[in-house]
């Protein structure tokens, strides 16, 4: 089964990701979400396809939600 993420299928060597913050709003996602998401700052608050040869790994980090 492939892989969807906003109901387009999820490009191949990627990571899926979440954008808190960016430092330039402008600048093009490598994988725009059609009709949603064409820059960085479009897509700040959701999920976005990233290559993950562009991915800098750092220590993990564990959030822990208390419901």
């Amino acid at each position: 089964m492939e892989k969807m993420l906003h109901g387009i299928p999820f490009p191949k060597n990627c990571i899926r990701v979440s954008i808190d913050q960016a430092v330039d709003k402008s600048a093009p996602l490598p994988y725009p979400i059609p009709s949603e998401c064409e820059v960085i700052g479009d897509a700040i608050g959701t999920v976005v396809a990233w290559p993950e040869q562009q991915i800098v790994k750092q220590d993990e980090v564990y959030e822990i939600l208390y419901f």
